[in-house]
């Protein structure tokens, strides 16, 4: 756990390298085999948006609610620390 007030942009960039590094490498391996292999053949990757829409707006309510519920363990955590008497 990290107990100090306040954090810097390297020290969460630090935290989440890999993650990071990881997405950026499949990105770029998609983007290849786009451009290399399909691009220049009769290849269309196109979907429908509508489905992409009603999936976007159940996720946006999915991380809502659970970031409603972060928010409220947290507040919860910080009366209950904030409540402790001090010896």
């Amino acid at each position: 756990m990290y107990t100090k007030r306040r954090y810097g942009f390297w020290m969460t960039f630090n935290w989440s390298k890999m993650p990071f590094i990881y997405s950026a490498l499949y990105a770029l391996l998609l983007t290849f085999v786009f451009e290399y292999l399909y691009h220049n053949r009769n290849f269309d990757i196109s979907i429908n948006w509508q489905p992409l829409g009603v999936m976007g707006i159940a996720v946006a309510f999915y991380l809502g609610f659970k970031n409603n519920a972060s928010y409220d363990r947290t507040w919860e955590a910080r009366k209950i620390w904030g409540d402790r008497k001090q010896f």
